[in-house]
């Protein structure tokens, strides 16, 4: 009787991954209630790209990590800019 092992197709982390990751997109998106059965919806994007290929070295995933990190913070950052802009116009229009 031989031992049969179970072989699985699941990539380890010993596993080279054919692709890299040298471009992240995000976005992101509110709807405002502004009463008087109104609404506004805003929706930021942004794709952030390496400036440089992956190198010998370089640590791919915090790389990835970086760049989605950086990626929020741009696309929250605007939209909060916006929203705040929208909801104060639309007090002065109640005024």
């Amino acid at each position: 009787m031989t031992d049969k092992k179970s072989k699985s197709n699941k990539p380890t982390d010993t596993v080279q991954k054919p692709y890299e990751v040298l471009e992240v997109r995000t976005s992101y998106g509110m709807t405002l209630n502004l009463g008087n059965y109104e609404s506004f919806r805003a929706d930021a994007g942004v794709t952030v790209k390496m400036n440089r290929p992956l190198q010998e070295g370089d640590d791919a995933e915090l790389l990835k990590d970086e760049m989605y990190d950086y990626a929020w913070k741009t696309v929250k950052a605007e939209l909060k800019e916006q929203v705040k802009a929208i909801r104060d116009n639309s007090k002065k229009q109640e005024e």
